[in-house]
């Protein structure tokens, strides 16, 4: 790796989970789950969209894009023009590099699913999230944690959709007190450390899923 770079093949492969935002004036709008369908002989990488996502996706051929690739290390970013335009698919010109991108670009949405963690050594402990995205979340609990704390968290997502437990690491706390002596609760940002692909891959299904039914 060099400046920040990494070579592509390491990280750009079939089916591998991305992020897409479309670039206007330099601003990335939006962002919508797919994966890396095909690589081609051509030099072009094949992008598939979800179909209830493709519905709602206004690209069109000639439109640029911010492809953020989920890899198990970390987030990595390239960005490209639209060569080809099909229903559940787009394809950009193959990358010569990517970018390292810092966790916190991953996309976040609101939403409050039950959370279950455990900081090592002590008791199993819940609460439910604020927001949710590929790289962390914002946690509401009543149970007391301390920043740079390493926990296991383990997301319950509706249709028993539960993945693996997730590393992360709690970055800020926030206290809240509640009203009329009821004691206290707490906000924790958290940064996922370790996750998998497919449990990667399940939250931002279920993202999707519900960004767009909710709209």
């Amino acid at each position: 790796m060099k400046d920040g770079t990494i070579e592509v093949s390491e990280i750009l492969k079939i089916e591998t989970i991305v992020e897409v935002g479309i670039l206007i004036k330099g601003r990335v709008i939006g962002s919508y789950p797919g994966y890396v369908r095909q690589l081609t002989e051509h030099g072009q990488v094949d992008i598939g969209m979800p179909a209830l996502i493709d519905q709602e996706f206004p690209l069109i051929k000639g439109h640029s894009v911010k492809i953020k690739i989920v890899a198990p290390d970390g987030l990595y970013s390239f960005q490209g023009q639209v060569l080809e335009r099909e229903e559940g698919s787009f394809a950009v010109e193959y990358p010569a590099q990517l970018e390292r991108l810092e966790r916190r670009e991953y996309g976040r949405f609101s939403v409050g699913i039950p959370v279950v963690f455990q900081v090592k050594g002590k008791s199993v402990c819940t609460g439910h999230t604020a927001d949710l995205g590929g790289g962390g979340t914002l946690m509401l609990s009543e149970n007391e944690i301390k920043v740079g704390d390493q926990l296991e968290l383990q997301f319950v997502l509706p249709k028993g959709v539960a993945g693996n437990a997730i590393c992360g690491e709690v970055k800020r706390r926030m206290v809240i007190y509640l009203s009329q002596g009821e004691g206290r609760s707490y906000i924790y940002g958290i940064s996922f450390v370790h996750i998998n692909n497919h449990d990667r891959k399940a939250i931002l299904s279920y993202l999707s899923d519900m960004k767009f039914t909710a709209s």
